[in-house]
């Protein structure tokens, strides 16, 4: 009987405890989703815990030995192909932009018309196969607010919204999801690029931005710095002590290229310059071990080329085009090839340029890989 009494007792306060967390709020003031996730599958944020807690960060490109799947956005939906084009099948059922695939869980943004007839964006997280979608946070509703980037490391996910940098647990279900705002008051806009080595790289930009440039800041919001001036577009590629990225011609501006620059801010490099002629802008650009690989047209054409990452290297054709016209993009790259669309196909090739072959013809009749949304894995 004393043992009942005991076990009864502990049930009570346990109980009275579970309550008073329920009524308890999360430091940024983001919901922490509660009650958000019956009937979308809540046991998907409860699977393989190794990637989340292991500490890894997301492959970055070219790191991907024997690439299996091709995941790539169509329609607004992310889709899902074998690496030889077979397979395709539709992974997400709300417009979907920047999606990180992350062992077997995909993170993406989607905007929601609500019944109000305002905009409500969120971050949703699905598993590689299409099942457990659920949302991880409901962001404030405010006229011009999105989402601006993300990254993950870890059991955290970095995200940029408004005018702050957060981050959030999301394999953690409920009251137990923690969250951390890194950077608030951002003026400008900006874009959360990237993490390495424990730092978040984001960029500050956009038309009437005074003070353009490139960012670093600890995952604990601790030592920020400007590391680069400019204008800053698409990737950032990482080797060593340098970071390789694409600044853009910054309406009107002749520094438009691929710059080296160093981590630590010390100073920055133009390794790739763009010809007169050019269309001033990348249709995409890769830089792995040592090379910049990069679709450019100038003079009527258009090629992929390959050089050295260092300044005045000479450049070596790949593939070429008479056609400026063309549709023509660097998607992505494996450890050991590069993939590109020309037109509707995709096709692969050797880092060497030997070895094109054709993946596949027109995936879905119409349809637009977009460069940004190419994920090997």
């Amino acid at each position: 009987m004393k043992l009942f009494k005991l076990t009864a007792l502990a049930a009570a306060v346990l109980i009275l405890m579970l309550a008073l967390s329920a009524c308890s709020s999360d430091e940024t003031g983001e919901s922490s989703n509660g009650g958000n996730n019956a009937g979308q599958g809540s046991a998907g944020a409860s699977g393989s815990t190794e990637d989340y807690l292991s500490g890894a960060t997301v492959p970055k490109i070219g790191e991907i030995t024997n690439p299996q799947f091709a995941y790539f956005r169509y329609n607004s939906n992310l889709y899902r192909m074998g690496i030889n084009g077979s397979d395709v099948t539709q992974i997400t059922e709300l417009p979907t932009t920047d999606p990180i695939v992350f062992g077997d869980r995909i993170y993406y943004f989607v905007s929601e018309w609500t019944s109000g007839g305002t905009i409500a964006p969120n971050i949703r997280m699905i598993k590689t196969d299409g099942t457990d979608d659920m949302r991880l946070i409901d962001a404030p509703v405010r006229d011009g607010t999105e989402f601006r980037g993300h990254a993950v490391q870890g059991e955290w996910l970095y995200y940029g919204f408004g005018q702050y940098i957060s981050s959030l647990t999301p394999h953690k279900i409920g009251e137990d999801r923690e969250y951390r705002r890194i950077k608030q008051d951002i003026e400008g806009g900006f874009t959360v690029k990237d993490i390495d080595n424990g730092w978040l790289y984001y960029t500050i930009g956009g038309f009437g931005v005074a003070d353009p440039g490139l960012w670093k800041i600890k995952t604990d919001g601790t030592d920020e710095m400007k590391i680069a001036d400019g204008q800053f577009d698409g990737d950032l590629f990482f080797d060593g002590d340098f970071i390789y990225a694409y600044r853009n011609y910054a309406y009107g501006s002749s520094d438009h290229g691929v710059y080296r620059i160093n981590k630590d801010g010390s100073g920055s490099e133009k390794v790739w310059m763009y010809a007169e002629d050019s269309d001033h802008g990348t249709q995409g650009l890769i830089v792995h071990d040592g090379y910049i690989y990069n679709v450019y047209a100038a003079g009527g054409s258009i090629a992929l080329a390959r050089t050295e990452a260092r300044a005045g290297a000479e450049r070596v054709l790949l593939d070429y085009y008479d056609d400026d016209e063309a549709i023509f993009f660097l998607l992505g790259a494996s450890a050991d090839r590069l993939y590109y669309r020309l037109a509707s196909e995709i096709y692969s090739i050797a880092f060497d340029g030997s070895g094109r072959t054709k993946i596949t013809d027109e995936i879905i009749p119409g349809q637009r890989v977009w460069p940004a949304s190419f994920t090997l894995r």
